[in-house]
């Protein structure tokens, strides 16, 4: 109720010339996209053009329409130049209510229709063209579960390259067309005031650092600024491709590494020690409304992972669940096997894999994070893993 209040504050406030730049692409279209496997990520939503004054209503209709009973955790890949601010904020707060996950890419499809699909022409094109920039930046930190580097598994995003976040400032294309003219009147700073202090607010409730706002501030409207993967990672406009890494001390004195990110609709928490020479992970997911992808189901989730495609199994060990509120909070405890501690802490890239089934594929990737450019605090570990 907080959010839409905003937008309907916001939508009113503002006047229907602040604009973000976007001239190279029509319209905002939606269309469902499969690359024709079965996986939880083969099939998503391609959202490709300009966004318009109309482009959340068409969003709108376009959800009533489809074949999705449930958006949680559908990924939404964007690729736009950008357009109306307004509408961009109104789509980014859609996107959050939904519980969809966004992801820059583009998709190329094949014209002939087949299954209430769009089928892609070839999976591993390369994407990396692909953009959100100006007013798309704000509809895309609306997503839960945000892709927006080239640190991830192509799989989780539907086997798509990675594009890029572009920001710069908001404007009226009256001034922009004739800059050193003076064509604003004191409203118009006072809307514009008013205008910052609205998109810090949302970028506030999406969970986003004003850092955010402050890049796209000082970026020319006929510039673009490229966000780079330590901008993505810190502004938390990227919160699914890194990790946040703590390193804590016991009392015991074993040294714990802690790494925090986010999941689909879950908070995911993974310490890691070791123990009588195994690596050791607790597994905390904090799911709003409940677990989806939980253990003890009948595909036997978290049962039968390997830590990359080929490496040491992992063993669940023990596993807990209780309920703080609205938020389901499931623990889970596993021991790495079969390869020496030392060479695990060295891992950059912890990729958590099961073969077993579509949905024990996507409970291992749940838990699958990389640490940050520069972290090398892992190094702390084989002192106990003796």
């Amino acid at each position: 109720m907080r959010l839409l209040l905003f937008v309907i504050t916001f939508a009113a406030s503002l006047l229907p010339s602040v604009s973000l730049a976007a001239d190279q692409n029509g319209e905002m279209d939606f269309k469902q996209v499969t690359t024709g496997g079965n996986c939880l990520t083969c099939s998503f939503i391609r959202a490709d053009g300009k966004i318009t004054a109309d482009t959340p209503e068409h969003f709108r209709k376009f959800v009533d329409q489809s074949g999705y009973s449930n958006f949680n955790g559908v990924d939404i890949h964007l690729n736009s130049p950008g357009g109306n601010l307004i509408a961009g904020v109104q789509l980014g707060v859609i996107f959050r209510t939904l519980g969809v996950s966004t992801v820059v890419s583009q998709s190329k499809i094949k014209e002939k229709y087949k299954d209430n699909h769009w089928h892609l022409l070839d999976p591993e094109f390369d994407g990396s063209g692909a953009m959100c920039a100006s007013a798309c930046s704000f509809s895309f930190v609306g997503g839960v579960e945000r892709y927006a580097t080239q640190n991830v598994r192509p799989e989780r995003v539907g086997f798509q390259k990675i594009g890029r976040v572009g920001v710069h400032q908001f404007y009226n294309p009256v001034a922009l067309m004739k800059p050193d003219e003076k064509v604003y009147s004191a409203n118009d700073k006072k809307d514009d005031q008013e205008t910052i202090s609205r998109l810090l607010s949302y970028l506030k409730e999406m969970g986003i650092s004003a850092e955010m706002l402050q890049l796209a501030s000082i970026t020319n409207p006929k510039d673009m600024h490229w966000m780079t993967a330590d901008e993505l990672r810190v502004t938390n406009v990227d919160n699914a491709s890194f990790a946040m890494t703590f390193i804590e001390a016991y009392k015991n004195g074993v040294a714990i590494i802690e790494f925090k990110y986010q999941r689909m609709d879950a908070a995911v928490r993974n310490e890691i020690w070791c123990r009588d020479g195994k690596l050791q992970m607790l597994a905390t997911l904090s799911w709003k409304g409940g677990a989806v992808l939980a253990p003890g189901t009948e595909w036997r989730l978290y049962e039968n992972m390997r830590l990359g495609k080929d490496g040491p199994h992992v063993q669940l060990t023990k596993h807990t669940s209780n309920w703080e509120g609205d938020i389901e909070v499931i623990q889970m405890t596993f021991s790495i096997k079969g390869a020496e501690a030392r060479n695990l802490v060295n891992l950059r890239h912890f990729d958590f894999w099961d073969y077993n089934s579509r949905y024990a594929t996507r409970a291992a990737e749940q838990l699958s994070f990389s640490l940050p450019d520069g972290f090398d605090g892992m190094h702390i570990l084989p002192r106990t893993c003796q």
